[in-house]
């Protein structure tokens, strides 16, 4: 053990000389991450002097990228081996280990000097979690910065190392660092590189939001729901805030990640403590002084919640019953002389958006019907939606592409839901009659949107549906001589689809 200690003190010299050719000091730091394995916990004193040596070189001003990078492998090791006795170092190596982490206008570091001192943060992280509070914004600035979370061009093998070890060391992060004092610096963060624009920096937070909801125990939800909260509707307000030049596709990749960690959060929540969560959400997406963009968002994530929660998000759907019939209204231009979000969209995005929302909205309802078992379509709800969804059938904003399949995929998927969920032949008969007015319309489009709606209907409630053929028939009969070739065709597929549920020919009643 002699022999060994004598062995470390003599590469000292050899490290500190400036004289020795940078080969050396490399293979002087790689002996001492050998020899250092080799001692036992009474040799801390021995290691903490080469500890500082190390320090001492990485600090230099004209110290070789070599040899820091060597420097640093060092100390990485020998902070997995002190462990505790690192606390009194923390202030001296953590700043200049995050000083070459941060590379600032278009400056390049060797991926080598990076990864090496990644690990060195990785090995204190996992060492020393709970001592790193004061450099922990500015490390998580500096995980998710560009150089961290984007792959090379080239895409290099060890860029690729550098990206995996950054994944890992935001990952440790999440796990090892207690949600009092990691949420508020994520916060710090999110304020700081907001403004930078970059998607794949806030992607990657967001990401490790995420993780450390989904490692928090039942009483860190219960102490810090409402921080979280907060954290969440400043992410969400994304849109509204700092979208200016950011695209669209950009735009929902970010909120998609936000919205995950949003989803990971609510799934860990009791429904007394979610209840007024929502209450909030849907305060800060639908009071007048919102921006509307922030509808957008809300309902992109009442979609999403829907998915998660089935049944138990019909609990508090109530609440949107309201805001969603006039959301269904004010994007109808048959019901309003301007487009929902002019003002805060040129004309063409203003519309774009419009059907946007319209989707999301469409398509939280379905699932609202979908996972209905508890009599949630009740008379006074299905008054409230009724003609606002009927009306969509007419609603022809965006372009004929557009149209056809937010009727295909959304609208017509949503109405034979909601008549499944209602239950009720009164009810099916007051909508079944509103929806055969549509197939008079002007326009061929908005009779053909009618017909997939009849067609959906019959889909859904098969033999049932066919209890209203009576007052079907005759505008059935008006649409096989219509003018429009597709519309004729597609009103001889629905009757073809009746008699394959009834059974027996429909050809007598024309």
């Amino acid at each position: 053990m002699e022999i060994l200690l004598s062995l470390l003190d003599g590469l000292i010299p050899l490290i500190q000389s400036q004289e020795e050719p940078i080969v050396n000091k490399q293979s002087a730091f790689n002996t001492i991450v050998v020899l250092s394995k080799l001692l036992d916990d009474n040799h801390n004193i021995s290691l903490k002097k080469i500890f500082s040596v190390a320090i001492e070189t990485i600090s230099g001003d004209d110290v070789k990228a070599q040899v820091a990078s060597s420097a640093l492998h060092c100390l990485a090791e020998l902070c997995s081996l002190l462990k505790v006795h690192l606390i009194p170092f923390l202030p001296k190596f953590l700043p200049l280990v995050l000083q070459i982490l941060e590379c600032k206008d278009g400056e390049k570091r060797s991926d080598m000097l990076l990864l090496n001192a990644l690990t060195v943060l990785q090995k204190v992280i996992q060492s020393l979690p709970n001592f790193v509070s004061p450099y922990l914004r500015n490390i998580l600035v500096q995980l998710v910065s560009p150089v961290f979370v984007t792959v090379n061009e080239d895409g290099s093998v060890q860029n690729k190392q550098i990206l995996d070890v950054a994944v890992s060391l935001r990952a440790d992060i999440a796990l090892l660092v207690k949600p009092r004092i990691l949420i508020p610096n994520v916060s710090q963060c999110y304020e700081e590189i907001v403004l930078n624009k970059n998607n794949e920096s806030l992607i990657a937070l967001h990401q490790v939001l995420d993780s450390c909801v989904a490692y928090m125990t039942k009483d860190d939800v219960k102490n810090y729901h409402n921080e979280l909260l907060s954290l969440f509707m400043s992410a969400l307000d994304y849109r509204s805030q700092h979208a200016q030049g950011v695209s669209e596709e950009n735009l929902l990749r970010i909120e998609e990640t936000i919205i995950g960690a949003f989803i990971s959060l609510i799934m860990r929540l009791s429904e007394s403590l979610f209840r007024p969560m929502f209450l909030k959400l849907v305060d800060w997406a639908t009071r007048s002084s919102a921006a509307k963009s922030r509808q957008l968002v809300f309902y992109h994530l009442a979609d999403r919640m829907a998915e998660k929660l089935k049944g138990l998000f019909v609990l508090f759907a109530g609440y949107l019953i309201k805001n969603t019939a006039s959301i269904l209204d004010s994007t109808n231009i048959t019901k309003t002389e301007e487009i929902f979000f002019v003002g805060e969209y040129e004309d063409d995005e203003a519309i774009e958006k419009s059907c946007q929302l319209l989707g999301y909205v469409l398509d939280c309802l379905y699932k609202c019907f979908l996972y209905d078992n508890q009599r949630f379509v009740n008379k006074e709800r299905f008054d409230q939606l009724l003609q606002p969804l009927v009306d969509q059938i007419e609603n022809q904003i965006g372009d004929t592409e557009v149209f056809d399949k937010r009727v295909s995929d959304h609208l017509a998927p949503c109405i034979a839901q909601f008549a499944v969920a209602a239950g009720d032949e009164t009810y099916w008969k007051t909508m079944n009659h509103q929806i055969c007015l549509k197939t008079r319309h002007s326009s061929s489009q908005v009779r053909l949107a009618a017909l997939k709606v009849v067609q959906e209907l019959n889909h859904k409630l098969g033999e049932e549906y066919l209890a209203l053929l009576p007052e079907i028939v005759p505008f059935l009969a008006e649409l096989m001589e219509d003018e429009s070739f597709e519309v004729e065709q597609k009103c001889q597929q629905v009757i073809s689809e009746m008699e394959e549920v009834l059974g027996e020919s429909l050809q007598k009643y024309f």
